[in-house]
């Protein structure tokens, strides 16, 4: 129950008797290294999630949850063999193919070698974002996946319809806002990218990037005056991003 409120720390204190009496457990062991992970301690979730997907190997979610702590520490070709089993395991496993087009494109990005050697067989992470789409097509991530991916081949127009899909099946979701937003910016589409930048920031104030980029589109626009207001919002959250806005002031 304190893990479904998302208390992690009383989570913890509850659920660590549990592995002792437990220790063979899959599903006890997997969900205290996603409490650890949760409180922040990500290489002792490595230790526990290593344990259960040592102790289920046939566990398709054992796998996926070790590969997105993989993630978490930076071992990306590791975390996309996670998920490769994941899927393999099970081929209907929708959040696993989307987690493992994302791990594709940030392996290529940094390892492009290890895609050739091990993986070229999924066809990257295009392929794999589009299984996931099958298998549920209005999937708000994957949808969201492929308009990242677009953007950063300058296929613009691509871009925007994949993020207007994924805006459509989850109108809270702040990432698609934000990144549909950079999208207009490139197209000079400055009051859509204006108005996209304002919306995540109703969903989530606190949303850093989106309010420097709605800064930055403001500076493209010439408009001093609301450029200037969230530069000072930044600068009083402390946002490492301030100071690039403040030079573009300058």
């Amino acid at each position: 129950l304190a893990y479904r409120q998302k208390a992690y720390g009383r989570a913890e204190l509850f659920d660590r008797p549990l592995i002792n009496l437990w220790a063979d457990s899959a599903r006890v062991v997997m969900r205290f290294g996603l409490t650890l992970s949760h409180l922040g301690r990500q290489e002792e979730a490595v230790f526990y999630l290593e344990r259960a997907a040592n102790l289920d190997s046939t566990s398709a979610v054992a796998w996926n949850n070790l590969g997105l702590i993989y993630r978490k520490v930076r071992r990306y070709s590791e975390a996309v063999d996670c998920y490769r089993h994941a899927v393999m395991i099970d081929s209907e496993y929708v959040d696993a193919w989307y987690n493992l087009g994302t791990g594709l494109i940030r392996l290529d990005s940094i390892e492009p070698k290890a895609i050739v050697d091990s993986l070229d067989f999924l066809g990257g992470g295009e392929a794999a974002y589009r299984v996931a789409l099958r298998l549920e097509p209005k999937n708000a991530r994957a949808l969201h996946g492929m308009g990242v991916l677009r953007k950063t081949q300058r296929r613009y127009d691509d871009a925007v319809g994949f993020l207007e899909q994924a805006i459509k099946s989850d109108p809270k979701f702040v990432h698609a806002y934000y990144t549909v937003g950079l999208v207009y910016g490139q197209q000079g589409r400055y009051a859509y990218a204006i108005a996209a930048h304002q919306r995540a920031l109703l969903i989530d104030k606190s949303f850093s990037q989106a309010r420097y980029a709605l800064g930055v589109t403001h500076v493209m626009r010439r408009e001093w005056t609301q450029a200037h207001a969230h530069y000072d919002t930044l600068a009083q959250n402390e946002s490492p991003l301030a100071p690039k806005l403040r030079k573009l002031l300058q």
